[in-house]
């Protein structure tokens, strides 16, 4: 770890990297920084981890909604959306060589 030489009394540990990190990809990618919060916080069963999970979190959304990227499911809506329009416009159409 390259933080430890420089804050040797904080025993910092890889793994709250990690879950820290975990968190904040959530959040980040579905702009929704609590729910990555408290999903993380409850499936490690960690709460000692609450401050970490805050920053990461909030600095990870904060920073995705500067950079102007789409949330994950606002993305995934208007793609089926598109998806089920055209089919309808598809089936809208009169096939070619069909007597109507």
């Amino acid at each position: 770890m390259a933080a430890t030489p420089l804050f040797p009394a904080y025993h910092l540990d890889a793994g709250t990297f990690a879950i820290a990190g975990m968190g904040a990809l959530l959040a980040a990618s579905v702009r929704a920084p609590l729910t990555g919060i408290v999903l993380v916080l409850e499936m490690t069963d960690n709460y000692q981890l609450i401050l970490p999970m805050i920053i990461t979190c909030l600095g990870a959304t904060l920073l995705a909604q500067f950079l102007g990227g789409k949330p994950l499911y606002s993305t995934i809506l208007q793609r089926t959306l598109a998806k089920q329009k055209a089919e309808q416009e598809a089936k809208a159409q009169p096939v070619g060589g069909e007597n109507t």
